[in-house]
């Protein structure tokens, strides 16, 4: 009982979409004018040919507005694509559109070239319109729907007959996308569009466009990084039929208003606020491996010459707090001996053996814990090499070489005189490294 009211709803929404086909003037493709292939498990369809001959008695598709079937033997219909050749693109001279249902997530390259199609609905939820999918197709309405992120190199290129064009937020344009299309009206969407490079113009040479509608809230965005002493400001640099614009002022003025950013930047105004805010927490806590590597991502986002200098300092300052806080301290020291220096005794390190220290620029060459070298001025490196051991040491030049030296502490001091006057001075090194260690 149960299977035959599963059947009777079948048969019944088998009608209703017939039913609703024909009000709606719209011919479901049958599977005998189409070419396809599944999947490995038959799960998903691809639609690969329209096999069409215009010339035949019945011409049962003249003046139709055809639909994609949403299944094919029971199996949904997921893609529109062919590798060598187009899918729709020849037959269709009597065919006033095509409907595209929702099923379908993929459209492939070249898919509706030269399609002459007047009218195509695409499916709701594409993502993508691949390159030379539209090319010189005959189309004169493409709704674009708001799900798609990418168009393609020559999209749309030669679309000769195409009237409107409304992009739809968050797309990325590819070089040449729109290129010599005949669109009278381009409408640009509120929020931002990204241009795939610097040198892309996708809208170039579109000679019959009239009216460009850019809301208050539009910004074009470079999808790559902004390189120094760019001069490209407005979207007047990016070729949108120059001519045209150039001869209607308000329209030249309402183009310069919209300033073009590069994506570092975008990215460096978004996340460096949060990565500042992740750093801080991270030096106060005292996780400076964590802190560096923080910073060195914040520095490969920054693109302005204060925000470079402002982690620059703040990667120095993690890591010299995490090499102070490591053994580097102590395998340091474990290289210096105790001197005679006329009648007291200091501690030195030599810095020519450890090739620490570059005397010409006056700075130390350290490696942080991620095997990471810095260098940092011999002031600094003091200053925090004294503040990590509570010593006092210096640079100190003996004949030509260099030396870290500091004054003895009361114990050390002690255990060198107690030395001198046993005349081991010299065996003393290992008394006083204990002294270190304990």
């Amino acid at each position: 009982m149960k299977t035959k009211k599963i059947l009777v709803l079948a048969t019944l929404l088998t009608v209703s979409a017939s039913v609703f086909a024909q009000k709606t003037g719209r011919v479901i493709i049958p599977e005998k004018n189409l070419k396809f292939k599944a999947n490995d498990d038959f799960t998903e369809v691809t639609i690969t040919d329209f096999v069409y001959d215009k010339y035949e008695e019945s011409r049962k598709f003249d003046g139709k507005f055809l639909e994609v079937p949403s299944k094919i033997q029971g199996v949904p219909v997921t893609a529109i694509q062919n590798d060598r050749i187009d899918v729709f693109g020849r037959y269709s001279d009597e065919i006033e559109g095509l409907y595209i249902p929702d099923c379908v997530k993929t459209i492939g390259e070249r898919a509706f070239e030269g399609s002459r199609f007047k009218t195509i609905r695409l499916p709701s939820g594409l993502k993508e319109i691949p390159s030379f999918c539209f090319y010189s197709c005959f189309a004169e309405n493409i709704e674009i729907p708001d799900s798609v992120k990418e168009i393609g190199q020559e999209a749309f290129k030669c679309a000769h007959h195409l009237k409107t064009v409304n992009i739809p937020a968050g797309v990325q344009l590819s070089s040449e996308a729109f290129d010599s299309c005949s669109m009278q009206t381009l409408i640009f969407p509120k929020g931002r569009i990204y241009f795939d490079s610097a040198s892309s113009t996708p809208f170039a040479n579109c000679n019959n466009l009239e009216k460009i509608i850019i809301p208050p809230e539009f910004e074009v965005i470079i999808n790559e990084n902004r390189p120094y002493g760019s001069t490209r400001a407005t979207l007047t640099n990016y070729d949108i039929n120059g001519d045209k614009i150039n001869a209607n002022f308000a329209l030249q003025k309402q183009i310069k208003a919209v300033k073009l950013r590069y994506r570092n930047e975008v990215e460096a105004e978004e996340k460096l606020p949060v990565y500042q805010e992740e750093y801080n927490s991270l030096y106060k806590a005292g996780n400076y491996k964590e802190a560096i590597e923080k910073a060195k991502a914040a520095l490969k986002l920054s693109y302005t010459s204060d925000d470079v200098e402002h982690w620059r300092t703040l990667l120095l300052n993690a890591q010299l707090e995490e090499y102070f806080l490591s053994s580097n301290i102590k395998d340091l020291e474990a290289t210096g001996s105790v001197a005679e220096n006329g009648k007291d005794f200091e501690f030195r390190i030599s810095l020519e053996k450890n090739e620490l220290y570059s005397s010409y620029y006056k700075e130390f060459k350290c490696r942080d814990s991620l095997e990471q070298s810095f260098r940092v001025k011999e002031d600094l490196f003091l200053e925090h090499l004294n503040k990590a051991t509570g010593k006092e040491y210096k640079i100190q030049e003996l004949d030509g070489k260099y030396y870290l030296s500091r004054p003895l502490t009361k114990e050390e001091l002690s255990a060198a005189k107690k030395a001198q006057k046993k005349d081991k001075l010299k065996s003393y090194k290992d008394s006083f490294m204990k002294i270190l260690k304990d």
